[in-house]
């Protein structure tokens, strides 16, 4: 029996191409702009939502913040830099990762009598671009800060921008990968991470804690034996599914969609138990 399937998102504006550049659009480089520059969320509105405690959400080692963190509204914690063209390009990727967050808490209900689906299915692509939207925006905004507490920012490099809107398929060695390390216990919590992934200096790629799951995306290719700090050669690449198990007879999978090679057989599989769950 063949396995669900989810196309990817498109995140290519519509009709043909403006020839326009909206100044302090972060995409201006692809010469596509249109419309007025945009407060964009390079953390997707709704995945905040999903975290927030009265239409606030807790923001920690972030440029501008205190040391300690605070609370701030989160319909404000965005920034002008998309026009609205580019800005309503990436909507379906806003989309996707806040369906994704809800899943998460969907499967950390169920071990206490919620009810589940036998199987969620996403397109691994929009999650990986959808992290890459936010690495972007971080860029281009200044949210990001060094242990030094040095802002960085810089501009977007064009060849991630035509990853994000015209060439959803990274090329062999860039991608997603889940941070596996077999034994290691967590719990499906209210959080989300996200922070640069640096090499030798350089900005390659972003981390992701969603709800407990840690994700890495990285923007070049960086042999295993290469890896270090926040990657890992016992990362997967591109997992197919986490299978989370709730008993002997009681399971749900949550499966990624790939298009292309090479492609990653691997199901992590999450064995659900009071307070926490273990990465097997």
């Amino acid at each position: 029996m063949s396995q669900p399937y989810k196309a990817l998102a498109k995140t290519t504006p519509p009709g043909p191409k403006t020839g326009k550049v909206v100044p302090k659009c972060y995409a201006g480089a692809l010469s596509d702009c249109d419309g007025e520059l945009t407060r964009e969320h390079w953390i997707s509105e709704a995945v905040l939502l999903e975290v927030s405690v009265d239409g606030e959400t807790f923001i920690t080692n972030a440029a501008g913040m205190p040391r300690a963190g605070r609370w701030v509204p989160t319909s404000s914690y965005a920034a002008k830099v998309l026009c609205h063209r580019h800005n309503q390009a990436l909507s379906p990727l806003d989309a996707e990762a806040h369906r994704f967050m809800q899943v998460l808490e969907d499967v950390g209900k169920a071990s206490t009598g919620g009810a589940a689906s036998p199987a969620y299915v996403f397109s691994g692509h929009d999650l990986e671009r959808w992290m890459l939207k936010a690495l972007c925006g971080a860029m281009a905004s200044g949210a990001f800060q060094t242990r030094r507490a040095e802002r960085l920012r810089g501009e977007v490099p064009k060849h991630w921008l035509e990853q994000l809107f015209h060439l959803p398929y990274m090329p062999k060695g860039w991608g997603l990968s889940f941070s596996h390390h077999v034994g290691r216990a967590f719990s499906i919590d209210k959080n989300v991470g996200l922070a640069p992934l640096l090499i030798a200096g350089e900005v390659v790629g972003i981390t992701a804690s969603l709800r407990g799951f840690d994700f890495a995306l990285v923007l070049r290719d960086v042999p295993l034996e290469h890896r270090g700090g926040s990657l890992s050669p016992a990362d997967v690449y591109r997992p197919a599914a986490f299978r989370i198990i709730y008993g002997e007879s009681r399971d749900t999978f949550v499966r990624f969609c790939w298009d292309v090679a090479p492609l990653n057989s691997t199901t992590i599989s999450v064995l659900w138990q009071p307070g926490r769950t273990v990465n097997t």
